[in-house]
């Protein structure tokens, strides 16, 4: 599980508005918590857990501001071992499977053992399979009144429109940009790129803290440098693959998507400054300067499809899909690019 103690100030709005429900006795049986990868979906949830099923919260009756990290209810919770809390996520799979789902459904049908709320998490919600999917629906359908759940996703539009109607909806948005940055200036003090890496990550300081280390930044350079000289016929697909094939598929792929989406901007715009990659713009601007714009939209939306491959309950074979992009894209031609699949 996350940090549950670190202070996220643009979780605020909503955990005002659910400690409400829950102090008016009015937390609905189940929500569907939505946002971007990196934007703090778990750990939002793993912080409400925490606050409602902390002794303080039931002694009070009302929500503390953060847990006390005191009582016997907050040190069940960090050692993993509370009897009313559930944490449903994928085991040696990239599946939530029939079987985990079964184990929630009799977990929900007992009492609490703290005589108190029973919280059930479950994570990533899109990769529950379709028999996974129909057994929690019996679990919506039919919900326990001390029972609160948490679907977290981050493709929510994946989910069975019965499981999605059964939650109340909420998203965790992108905080301000100002309040990111000075979260990041505490989070980071030792560095003084934090804009440069908040552009990068898309407006999210998480991603920032959780996935924009040094190797990532130097994996971006070198992805951005090899898709230069495939455009610009300085190399050949396979050459590129050998210095690319250590990355991360996951991340190569997303650099790729984010590299291409810049390049589009600038084809429009012809200004550096539309580039929100700033550190690689200069391959950026050499990738649009050999290209022309449908290659570059076939080219992001072939990255963005096979992102969606690669983070799904299927298991593509990964090095096939790179040395297959790499070449496609080696090809020049949009057509090809866009109608490659496994």
């Amino acid at each position: 599980m996350p940090n549950s103690d670190f202070s996220y100030p643009w979780f605020a709005s909503l955990q005002a508005q659910l400690d409400g429900q829950y102090v008016a006795d009015k937390l609905p049986h189940a929500i569907l918590l939505t946002g971007e990868t990196y934007s703090g979906k778990l750990v939002f949830a793993t912080q409400l857990t925490k606050r409602l099923l902390c002794d303080e919260t039931k002694a009070l009756t009302t929500v503390t501001p953060v847990a006390c990290n005191q009582c016997a209810s907050c040190h069940l919770f960090e050692a993993g071992t509370h009897p009313d809390f559930a944490h449903v996520t994928p085991q040696d799979s990239k599946q939530i499977k029939i079987d985990q789902v079964r184990g929630l459904i009799a977990w929900v049908a007992t009492t609490s053992q703290r005589n108190g709320l029973k919280i059930a998490i479950v994570d990533p919600a899109e990769q529950m399979n379709h028999q996974s999917a129909n057994a929690l629906l019996k679990c919506l359908e039919e919900p326990s009144g001390n029972t609160f759940i948490m679907l977290v996703s981050s493709r929510s539009g994946s989910l069975l429109p019965t499981i999605r109607s059964r939650c109340q909806q909420y998203a965790i948005g992108l905080p301000e940009r100002s309040q990111a940055l000075q979260w990041l200036q505490t989070a980071l003090p030792d560095r003084d790129d934090h804009a440069l890496l908040l552009d990068i990550a898309g407006g999210l300081p998480l991603a920032v803290t959780m996935q924009l280390n040094d190797g990532y930044l130097a994996a971006r350079r070198v992805v951005a440098e090899q898709l230069a000289k495939l455009c610009s016929n300085q190399t050949t697909a396979l050459k590129s693959v050998a210095e690319v094939q250590k990355i991360e598929i996951e991340d190569f792929l997303d650099i790729c998507q984010s590299i291409f989406s810049d390049a589009v901007k600038y084809d429009a715009t012809k200004d550096t400054n539309a580039i929100k990659n700033k550190d690689i713009a200069d391959s950026i601007v050499q990738i649009q300067n050999h290209t022309e714009v449908d290659f570059l939209l076939a080219a992001y939306k072939r990255s963005c499809s096979d992102l969606r491959i690669v983070r799904s309950t299927s298991n593509p074979n990964k090095q096939q899909l790179l040395e297959a992009l790499w070449i496609d894209l080696r090809s020049g031609n949009p057509h090809v690019i866009s109608h490659f699949g496994l």
